[in-house]
């Protein structure tokens, strides 16, 4: 069983569960699925116990893709409370973006310093507030993410919708900031187990931002989280060094912990799992400079290799094997030959696999270079009529 302890975390469990996701223990692991809407990345994705080795990322995804095989996108939290503990590049390196945020808490507040003077503040009821917090929800959709793909307003309505169940259902209270009869600002205060109460999704109209609506909405509904609610604690979530940090602290918020999680998108080519393991495996063999045991692993990237970097022309196994030639060549020159022979060879493949005439030259360029070195490597010296045959 899975013993949450990130705050954040643990609270958007309520949530989703709140919102009729689907919320299933599975040891090491939890895996939240929401079929009422596929293409809300954080309503399907898996909870990591602990931060994942280099040497795991493959077999998480492949837990990934049996579970949830429905989804295009791919989604992992991870239950820390300081996000120090993960390495991002075990999942950076599988194409994954990181998705950082605080979590701050407060258990009284305070009036903000800049109060919206009109808005009127009160619970959304009846189907036109609702259908305006949906037109809301759409128009800070396309000011924030205005490249978004057509899907982004299907995203949007799902998301309307299901917020608008959890409020008539009772187990939410969706707050409005009206000014004149017109909502500019919105958010929903979920009650939870434990004394806690979880705030989501605060949006303010793309027209009427920096006019202290955010902070007048917090406010107001935060005294009615600790009044009618009797909640003992309120929790907000925002995005790593965003404005609304400074917002909620505003009104009395106080940062208590991290959340960090990795999405990578729908259309993100996946390497194999088999591959992506060893991948990782030499990677962290290479960076910890073993590089014997990362040439022995080499040859098992895949038949035409990985870039060992973005954008690089050369293949990881190439470079691993040519650093491991590099390390030999003094003390064992028949052994740094044979590296050399490997270097040249894995890039030779990496090459063929090139989707351009230019990247493949590119390639095949470094091919050749590895290659001369060997030559040059096993020249006579000249200097002193001694060989350096390997």
């Amino acid at each position: 069983m899975v013993r949450v302890r990130s705050l954040g975390y643990q609270t958007d469990l309520g949530v989703r569960r709140a919102e009729g996701s689907t919320v299933t223990d599975c040891g090491d692991h939890i895996v939240v699925r929401t079929d009422q809407n596929p293409l809300y990345w954080w309503g399907s994705f898996i909870l990591l116990a602990s931060a994942p080795r280099a040497d795991e990322i493959g077999g998480w995804l492949d837990r990934f893709a049996a579970a949830l095989p429905a989804a295009r996108h791919c989604a992992f939290g991870v239950d820390v409370a300081d996000a120090a503990e993960v390495d991002d590049a075990v999942f950076t390196t599988a194409g994954f973006a990181a998705d950082r945020g605080v979590v701050l808490t407060a258990s009284g507040v305070r009036e903000p310093p800049h109060p919206h003077p009109a808005a009127v503040i009160r619970p959304l009821a009846g189907p036109e507030d609702w259908r305006q917090a949906a037109d809301l929800r759409a128009a800070c959709g396309a000011a924030d993410e205005p490249s978004a793909p057509s899907e982004e307003h299907q995203f949007g309505e799902l998301r309307a919708l299901a917020r608008q169940r959890m409020a008539q259902a009772g187990g939410a209270t969706w707050f409005g900031a009206f000014t004149a009869g017109r909502l500019v600002a919105h958010l929903g205060l979920v009650r939870l187990p434990g004394g806690l109460a979880r705030f989501q999704d605060v949006e303010t109209h793309p027209s009427f931002r920096r006019q202290g609506l955010a902070g007048t909405l917090v406010w107001h509904a935060a005294r009615h989280g600790l009044g009618q609610l009797g909640a003992a604690r309120l929790v907000i979530v925002a995005e790593q060094g965003s404005p609304a940090v400074r917002v909620y602290a505003s009104v009395g918020f106080i940062p208590a912990e991290d959340t960090i999680g990795f999405t990578r998108p729908p259309g993100t080519a996946a390497t194999s799992a088999s591959v992506l393991s060893t991948e990782q495996a030499v990677r962290a063999l290479r960076a910890a400079g073993k590089l014997a045991d990362a040439a022995e692993l080499a040859g098992q990237l895949g038949p035409y290799g990985v870039a060992d970097g973005d954008d690089a022309t050369l293949s990881l196994g190439a470079a691993v094997l040519e650093a491991y030639g590099d390390q030999l060549a003094a003390a064992n020159p028949g052994a740094a030959d044979v590296a050399y022979r490997r270097a040249a060879d894995e890039q030779r493949s990496f090459a063929a696999a090139a989707t351009s005439g230019g990247e493949g030259a590119a390639r095949m360029a470094d091919a050749e270079r590895i290659e001369a070195k060997r030559r040059a490597h096993d020249a006579p010296d000249t200097s002193t009529g001694t060989s350096c045959a390997g």
